[in-house]
């Protein structure tokens, strides 16, 4: 049991009963972080907490956890598979993305963190804000993009761990520049198929859309 104080190490910091105090390292572990408790490290795993942790990854168990399996495709005909781990008021965002329906597909990985509001009785309110490295398939090398993207989705649920979600999606598209003479066409060409907000020859921003459907935890 840690009463209070900080308990730091460079490897593992473990509390088997309660924590009232901060554990700072790599990785966490506590049975039960308390108020006056906090985690803050790469991976933060607990039963409960009644705190929120900070890493790049957190894992509460199903008392207060917040975890989401989803399914999305967006307004480029995008999937998207996404996994988030933590709780409602800070979790972290790990995304797979694939295009296969261009003429060049496009790969991507993704990163970021939310937050969950409930809203009303089976609603939910996300915002996720996530950096997103993709990769186009032309004839001569990849080309490569960084995207920023902000979503703003309702979560409706269906049935006791199932939720359809849909909103929309701020976006910004940036086009790594070094491989630039191989270029055979503008990269990411017609992304979006619809008029943007601003577009450059290594830039677009565009606000567009994403429907999909979440497994949820058993009580989040």
């Amino acid at each position: 049991y840690l009463e209070n104080g900080i308990q730091m190490s460079s490897g593992f910091n473990v509390i088997i009963k309660k924590s009232a105090g901060w554990q700072i390292s790599p990785i966490n572990f506590a049975h039960k972080v308390v108020q006056g408790g906090k985690q803050i490290g790469f991976i933060n795993i607990s039963d409960s907490t009644d705190t929120v942790p900070i890493g790049l990854l957190s894992f509460v168990g199903s008392s207060n956890g917040y975890k989401r399996l989803e399914f999305s495709v967006d307004e480029n005909q995008t999937a998207s598979f996404s996994f988030k781990t933590g709780v409602r008021k800070f979790y972290n965002v790990l995304a797979l993305h694939y295009n296969f329906t261009r003429k060049q597909e496009i790969f991507g990985l993704g990163y970021g963190i939310g937050r969950a509001f409930e809203v009303g009785n089976s609603w939910m309110l996300n915002t996720d804000l996530t950096a997103n490295v993709l990769v186009e398939y032309d004839d001569l090398s990849p080309n490569v993009a960084t995207m920023w993207k902000l979503d703003i989705c309702f979560e409706k649920q269906i049935a006791r761990n199932v939720a359809v979600t849909f909103g929309p999606s701020i976006k910004y598209l940036n086009v790594n520049e070094y491989n630039s003479s191989s270029w055979t066409a503008k990269p990411f060409s017609k992304i979006p198929t619809y008029k943007t907000i601003s577009s450059t020859v290594n830039s677009t921003f565009w606000i567009g859309f994403q429907m999909g459907l979440r497994i949820r935890s058993r009580r989040n």
